[in-house]
């Protein structure tokens, strides 16, 4: 079969499947949507992200997008009392915290350092910093 068969194909069943959406949703299959929508955007932004730098890597929006889209998935899963979906983005929302509180961490002793304070997050016992001796 030609390949514009399956792209018609494609097109009148998303065409079905908007049309009996159009008037059917519920309050939480909306929900349900925009959860999901915000998410899967997460991955369009690392990807626009990692092609304009010509490396791969993972923009402060994708934890924010992320943090965002499985919170209101987490609602979805609670509001629809689906015990797959709640264990499912239950925990998600750690990870994605932590990520953002490492990138801001490492952005305050970058910006301390750029600033010459470079006592700010220095271990006990690591050396001075500069040339002078140590006490």
């Amino acid at each position: 079969m030609p390949d514009h068969y399956y792209v018609q194909m494609a097109e009148n069943l998303l065409r079905h499947y908007v049309s009996q959406l159009r008037g059917n949703l519920s309050f939480w299959e909306l929900i349900g949507f925009v959860g999901q929508a915000i998410f899967c955007t997460r991955f369009l932004v690392q990807w626009i992200a990692s092609e304009k730098k010509k490396r791969s890597i993972i923009p402060d929006a994708f934890w924010y997008l992320s943090l965002v889209g499985s919170t209101i998935l987490l609602v979805y899963g609670l509001g629809l009392k689906r015990p797959s979906l709640i264990l499912a983005y239950l925990f998600n929302n750690i990870v994605y915290l932590r990520n953002l509180v490492l990138i801001y961490r490492h952005r305050r002793q970058e910006a301390a350092a750029a600033a010459g304070d470079t006592t700010s997050r220095a271990a006990p016992d690591a050396p001075p910093a500069g040339n002078e001796p140590r006490a």
